[in-house]
């Protein structure tokens, strides 16, 4: 039997992303050197695998963008975990819509935004910059408040801003039972969302939304498969100007 010696470089540390150099070497030869991306954001009690097959449609989702490499999973340790219960921070939002966007459009390099609670060195600062820049993110007072907590809300405001072709409702119908009393952007934001499949609602009898939970990682996938699956054909060349 062959023993293999596994050398493991790390590339760059970032709080949600790690870059891995792994070379395996036996008698004799060398596997040539690949490369794990991986996230350090493990929530415990919340894994779940993302790379074992299933047979839901959720877990057919977490893999697609798993391949598109819009997530990188959620465990320093164990590749396979990606957390699909857990909740989503602002600055990995940003991360996320950016490699989700760009998996149909060409994104232009956003000006820098004036945020006084993100480094110029954080790792996620290019990501910040490029949602504000297209309206997907608020940051009052230059607050971007990188460890709130994303919601349903904001995941509609962030989605319809981020993506060149979804669109708000000019006319909402209150088709959501429960978002009747939700700010008037948000209503056509979800509507825009439901008219285009992109969001089936939380309940369906009555229609809910849920605007103010959480948006979990597993509902996250399914709404970034959705919407790029009817990005049109010919998606535009460019998403945000940065100017």
């Amino acid at each position: 039997m062959s023993r293999f010696t596994i050398s493991i470089n790390t590339d760059t540390a970032a709080e949600s992303a790690e870059r891995i150099n792994i070379t395996a070497t036996a008698a004799g030869f060398t596997i040539a050197p690949t490369f794990l991306t991986i996230t350090n954001a493990a929530r415990p009690g919340l894994c779940g695998p993302v790379l074992r097959r299933g047979r839901q449609r959720p877990q057919a989702n977490i893999e697609r963008i798993a391949q598109w490499q819009i997530t990188l999973g959620c465990s320093a340790t164990d590749p396979t975990l990606y957390c699909p219960g857990a909740d989503i921070t602002r600055r990995q939002m940003a991360a996320f819509l950016y490699r989700a966007v760009s998996q149909r459009w060409t994104i232009q390099p956003p000006a820098r935004a004036e945020l006084t609670d993100v480094g110029a060195d954080a790792w996620y600062r290019i990501y910040a910059d490029w949602v504000i820049s297209v309206n997907a993110f608020e940051a009052p007072g230059g607050v971007f408040n990188p460890g709130g907590v994303v919601t349903r809300a904001d995941m509609a405001i962030m989605m319809i801003a981020a993506f060149p072709h979804l669109e708000a409702v000019t006319e909402p119908e209150g088709l959501f039972q429960d978002a009747q009393g939700a700010d008037p952007a948000v209503i056509r934001a979800i509507e825009g969302m439901y008219q285009t499949g992109v969001t089936r609602g939380c309940t369906t009898t009555p229609l809910n939304y849920c605007p103010d939970q959480p948006v979990t990682r597993a509902q996250m996938a399914s709404f970034f498969v959705r919407a790029i699956d009817q990005a049109p054909p010919a998606a535009p060349q460019t998403a945000g100007s940065g100017s």
